[in-house]
């Protein structure tokens, strides 16, 4: 897989994510997520391993989903909600900028600055 294809599907991992999280959002706000639990957990298991397989970010590694083996739909879906929340909210709405993304050392000020302001104006319009 090129890294045009790469970007292609993280874009459509993180529609799939949106979708799952508001998903969830919705169903433990409203309190209809019970008997759900296990199918949340399955979703986003699935597209954070994808995420995960073709990005190389320890950040993104560190968003696995432990559920406890006595959980109920109640946490289930609850640990599916901040964890798929997170990783929305890091990826954000373009994820080809993480694609071939550098290492701390290796970014100038200039890019550090403009990838903060980036996180700064999604976190005020709420993405």
């Amino acid at each position: 897989m090129d890294e045009q294809q790469k970007i292609n599907m993280l874009k459509r991992y993180v529609a799939a994510l949106k979708t799952l999280s508001d998903t969830v959002k919705m169903a433990v706000y409203n309190d209809m997520y019970k008997g759900s639990g296990s199918t949340y957990a399955r979703n986003y298991t699935g597209l954070h391993k994808a995420i995960a397989d073709i990005l190389n970010d320890p950040y993104i590694d560190s968003l696995v989903l432990d559920i406890p083996a006595d959980a109920n739909d109640t946490v289930k879906a609850n640990l599916v909600l901040g964890l798929s929340r997170q990783l929305s909210a890091y990826l954000g709405e373009d994820p080809s900028d993480l694609y071939g993304r550098k290492s701390p050392e290796d970014v100038d000020e200039k890019e550090a600055r403009e990838f903060i302001d980036r996180a700064v104006k999604n976190n005020q319009e709420g993405k």
